[in-house]
């Protein structure tokens, strides 16, 4: 397989750009897409089409588990993993209600966050 494409949504642009530079050393993925904006994230689904969106559940406007229907319907392919601080079991539920495929907690990410994404796009 190809390398895969990451859209990364965060409110947090100091921590968009460190999970970019991290992800960037990374050989199975080749394009990475990242806003702190849920309109723009939106737009970017439907015209990249990423394999992979990296979600937070804080957002500016709608929260990411809101958003997950909408990526659903820009881009259906996708899969979706919530990855935030607000590590509590009624988010994990309710992301995964949502339509979520996984959820890793910013705590966990050093370990998580690489084999849930491998494992999401089957790498």
């Amino acid at each position: 397989m190809q390398g895969i494409s990451v859209l990364l949504v965060d409110n947090n642009e100091r921590f968009l750009k460190t999970l970019e530079e991290y992800l960037g050393e990374q050989d199975f993925i080749q394009n990475i897409y990242m806003t702190a904006s849920d309109s723009a994230a939106m737009r970017i689904a439907a015209e990249k089409k990423p394999h992979l969106i990296l979600l937070d559940v804080l957002m500016p406007g709608r929260n990411g588990i809101e958003m997950i229907p909408e990526f659903r319907e820009n881009a259906p392919h996708a899969k979706i993993i919530m990855l935030t601080l607000w590590d509590m079991n009624g988010y994990r539920d309710s992301a995964r209600a949502a339509g979520a495929d996984d959820f890793v907690a910013k705590r966990t990410m050093t370990e998580r966050l690489l084999p849930a994404m491998k494992k999401a796009v089957a790498v």
